[in-house]
């Protein structure tokens, strides 16, 4: 089972409504979120955070992230990425619904040496404020309705 290690820090009184934290999955989890308007804040030392957004409609969406900003719409398939260590800041105003997928950077960098026989330390996960992926999509909403 994931655990939250005491430098990671989320700001958002919201619990999930459904997760995957009960499978005893280890370097993933798995949460689904519904929001009224408002803002939350996080930063994860240890995990990277792909959020998936299942608004069925458009939310207008504020996103600070690394001292980037990104203000826009965001409907229902936007991914964002935010590597571990980059602080995540964002405000919406209307109800927001989003699948968020947390995986250990240790996982990863596993991942990358033994499957893909790179070196993990030159692995570098990019920020993406808003990005389209038809297969991370399909994948995302596959484990979301089978495990959460």
């Amino acid at each position: 089972m994931m655990k939250n290690p005491v430098t990671d820090q989320v700001e958002n009184l919201n619990l999930p409504i459904l997760s995957s934290q009960a499978q005893g999955w280890e370097n993933i989890l798995v949460e689904q979120f519904q929001h009224p308007p408002g803002e939350g804040s996080c930063h994860y030392n240890n995990e990277h955070t792909i959020c998936l957004s299942l608004a069925p409609r458009p939310v207008r969406l504020l996103q600070i992230r690394g001292g980037k900003t990104y203000a826009g719409l965001y409907g229902k398939g936007d991914i964002s990425i935010t590597p571990a260590q980059v602080p995540f800041f964002a405000r919406w105003d209307s109800e927001d619904n989003y699948l968020q997928i947390r995986i250990t950077s240790r996982f990863i960098q596993q991942v990358a040496q033994l499957a893909l026989s790179m070196n993990p330390d030159r692995l570098e996960l990019l920020p993406e404020f808003k990005t389209r992926d038809p297969q991370l999509e399909a994948i995302c909403l596959r484990h979301a309705t089978r495990t959460v």
